[in-house]
């Protein structure tokens, strides 16, 4: 491939960083926050107002210091981006040997794959996550958009997931349920899991960051998986449910389209 330019980025300069609800461009450094925690949790609860449509509701964020520190109630890393082997290997080795708070925060990490998880399984990584207390659940297409460990009502949550807007992950506005996300990395959960829920970078932890080695294994895929390319079997018949029937006959594109707008998305 060819390219006009190219952008590098030195990811040894880069803090670690926090991105506050409602929005995944709401970012602040970890030791900003932490350095100012009162008046950004204002800023953020101020910002956040704008985002619930519910005037019986309040983000309470501030409510979540303790000790001058920021506190969160639940962790999560997990999907495509979250949840890959070099992510869940780090965190393995933060927490090895070491616990989550159990007596108000929750933990769990869903791997991005079924290779994944049979790697992290041979390595006896899952077994340190494990003995630290983090459920370990299974791959599935869900914990991005909340199919998973709903945060209760009022509850800070960190996670390494994709979003973090309204009715994501639990936050149901309109349904007088208002739960608040934070993403962050996988390593600066890990770390912030073993020190007692307070948030902490990952930066601030001593643990082996070497690039941990992979070794992908396609037997779970070859033996659940139908491979088609190449390979069809136009002879065997589909499976259709009675509510399922096949595709109405569409006919073609004119050269000349008159198209109703359906939706409108007015977010920045």
């Amino acid at each position: 491939a060819c390219y006009d330019g190219a952008v590098e980025i030195d990811l040894g300069s880069i803090e670690p960083m926090i991105a506050m609800p409602f929005h995944p461009s709401n970012v602040y450094s970890i030791r900003e926050l932490r350095d100012n925690v009162t008046d950004i949790l204002a800023e953020v609860e101020k910002e956040g107002r704008a985002y619930i449509e519910n005037p019986s509701l309040r983000l309470e964020l501030r409510s979540k210091i303790r000790n001058g520190r920021l506190r969160v109630d639940q962790a999560e890393i997990a999907g495509c981006s979250g949840g890959s082997f070099e992510n869940l290997v780090h965190a393995s080795r933060i927490m090895d040997g070491k616990s989550v708070p159990n007596e108000f925060f929750s933990m769990s990490v869903y791997p991005a794959s079924t290779p994944v998880l049979a790697a992290l399984l041979k390595n006896r990584a899952v077994s340190a996550l494990i003995s630290a207390g983090v459920v370990v659940k299974p791959c599935f297409c869900g914990p991005c958009f909340g199919a998973g460990d709903v945060p209760a009502n009022g509850a800070l949550a960190i996670r390494h997931t994709t979003r973090n807007f309204p009715n994501r992950e639990g936050s149901k506005p309109k349904e007088n349920q208002l739960a608040s996300i934070a993403l962050m990395d996988a390593r600066s959960i890990a770390a912030t899991a073993v020190s007692g829920g307070y948030l902490t970078p990952a930066t601030e932890i001593d643990y082996d960051s070497g690039k941990p080695a992979y070794e992908f294994d396609k037997i779970s895929y070859e033996r659940t998986v139908y491979w088609g390319f190449g390979n069809p079997r136009p002879e065997t018949p589909l499976r259709f449910g009675p509510n399922i029937t096949d595709w109405p006959e569409m006919g073609s594109l004119q050269p000349n389209l008159l198209l109703k707008v359906a939706s409108v998305i007015n977010d920045p």
